[in-house]
């Protein structure tokens, strides 16, 4: 008996979510490293645990992504799948001040609020959030493109 794909994404493109895990994983060495760099160049304090928490951000886009190609692949109708993916990236942008507010309440001594956060998530992230949620929606609507082009004519009989 085999079991259902919790997440048919997944199973359908394998190769494309290994890759998908290293590429968060770098991105949040990224960001970490570029906060590094500005604490030399202001001469300011460095907090490791700080810029990890704040590079959280990027841990959402692997729920929201396989989201977005879910319900993407539902939808035939391309303005849709465009709903879907400024959706998707507004409730990113939405969800990160609340993922920072409960992580820094479990694990700091101080409580990171949600207002600021999110403030911060806008004027850092929108963009790439915009680019990334943006290529999904291409990649999406260029493969159902390909696939409704491949398909052979059945004509009535």
């Amino acid at each position: 008996m085999t079991q259902p794909a919790i997440i048919p994404v997944i199973e359908q493109n394998p190769k494309a979510y290994r890759l998908f895990a290293p590429i968060v994983v770098l991105l949040i060495a990224a960001n970490i490293a570029a906060d590094y760099l500005y604490t030399l160049f202001q001469n300011t304090a460095f907090y490791l645990s700080e810029s990890a928490l704040f590079s959280s951000y990027w841990i959402l886009f692997v729920p929201l992504v396989l989201l977005q190609w879910r319900w993407m692949s539902s939808v035939e109708k391309r303005y849709l799948q465009l709903s879907i993916t400024l959706l998707i990236a507004a409730l990113h942008l939405v969800t990160y001040p609340g993922l920072i507010r409960l992580l820094s309440a479990l694990f700091y001594d101080h409580t990171f609020a949600y207002w600021p956060s999110f403030q911060f998530g806008l004027s850092a992230y929108l963009v790439q959030s915009l680019v990334i949620y943006g290529y999904g929606f291409a990649v999406i609507a260029s493969k159902k493109a390909y696939n409704r082009r491949q398909k052979p004519l059945r004509l009535p009989v």
